[in-house]
């Protein structure tokens, strides 16, 4: 029978280095664009989405090309152990985001209703991304985001 591994053979034995892997962290905003809008459509068409008022509070948005690029500028240019916050630089309600949806697509403004359902504002700071990434997003809000998904651009 074999003996079970114990480390080192002797006391004070150097124990091999291991190198760690280097993760860096993206903490995207609420995605929007062509994948990521489309199934709002069809809820919205029918005024089957109604929408909380925003009272002031406001989420980090971002469209999914710009997305992809803050993927490949990391890849690029992150550091290992680092964080990004992935966001257009113009933060927007959940009632103001559905509002520019059913507006940049042609369809009936969505029933609104006062309850509080949606109690979180975040705004996140990106200028580490746009510093240490080159990253800056394409579409700067989801207004230009939503139009160039309805023109088929990107």
């Amino acid at each position: 029978m074999g003996t079970a591994h114990r480390g080192p053979a002797r006391e004070g034995a150097a124990h091999p280095r291991v190198p760690r892997p280097g993760g860096i962290a993206l903490r995207f905003g609420l995605l929007h664009g062509p994948g990521g809008t489309d199934g709002l459509l069809p809820l919205l068409c029918k005024r089957q989405l109604p929408v909380p008022h925003d009272r002031g509070r406001v989420l980090p948005w971002v469209e999914l090309g710009d997305a992809a690029r803050a993927v490949v500028a990391a890849v690029e240019r992150g550091r290992p152990g680092q964080a990004y916050n992935i966001a257009d630089p113009t933060p927007l309600g959940f009632r103001a985001h559905l509002l520019r949806v059913a507006e940049t697509s042609g369809l009936p403004r969505p029933m609104s209703y006062a309850h509080d359902v949606m109690s979180t504002t975040l705004r996140v700071p990106t200028a580490k991304a746009e510093r240490e990434l080159g990253w800056i997003p394409v579409h700067p809000d989801a207004r230009d985001g939503l139009a160039a998904m309805r023109a088929g651009t990107r």
